[in-house]
């Protein structure tokens, strides 16, 4: 029965790091200022597109065609799903099992990185950022971030993919995807201006 739950607990997580409730991309600045964001969009860099794809559903994105790097943005809000969760608290039966959303970024960092990754049989590395660093860089209460290759579903014909994870409690998840050709671009380019444009306020 356990195995059970852990089951859907976890496809539970995929679905949510795949879906997209949000508004269309032209609303993003609306989106941002709902969860408490905020965007510096890095110099050099103008917007493009967002592609489709199967992996993983984000609302903005820029890039620099000069420096082959094109950095994507993801917002998922934990608004409605806190309320529903406190309020499942306040009601829950014996046995019943459920995930607080405040609880969840790593695992979702992790159904993420697999997804973008063509759902590798090898885990993805993930990294903590230090409690002081993650508050002073993001005013987030938790960060997370990995590198892999995506397949061309995600990637189109970048080799390289850094995701950070930034959570704030009771209010979204944000999810940054740099994407580059050469893992160099990411030490020579990504400043902490860039690395640190997408943050809670």
């Amino acid at each position: 029965m356990k195995k059970y739950f852990i089951a859907i607990a976890f496809f539970g997580i995929i679905h949510v790091a795949k879906s997209q409730d949000t508004k269309p991309a032209e609303s993003f600045e609306k989106i941002i200022s709902d969860s408490n964001l905020m965007l510096d969009q890095p110099e050099g860099f103008v917007k493009t597109e967002p592609i489709k794809n199967s992996a993983m559903l984000y609302e903005y994105a820029v890039i620099d065609t000069s420096k082959h790097i094109e950095i994507r943005y993801a917002i998922r809000s934990l608004t409605e799903r806190v309320k529903e969760y406190k309020k499942w608290l306040e009601t829950k039966k014996e046995g019943e099992i459920r995930i607080n959303p405040n609880t969840m970024l790593s695992a979702t960092l992790m159904a993420i990185a697999m997804n973008i990754a063509g759902g590798s049989n090898k885990p993805p590395s993930i990294q903590q950022f230090p409690n002081p660093a993650v508050k002073k860089d993001f005013n987030a209460d938790a960060g997370f971030f990995t590198i892999v290759t995506p397949t061309k579903n995600f990637g189109k014909d970048y080799k390289f993919c850094m995701v950070v994870a930034i959570h704030k409690e009771d209010i979204a998840d944000a999810y940054t995807f740099i994407l580059t050709d050469e893992m160099e671009n990411l030490k020579k380019y990504i400043t902490p201006t860039i690395f640190n444009a997408l943050r809670f306020k």
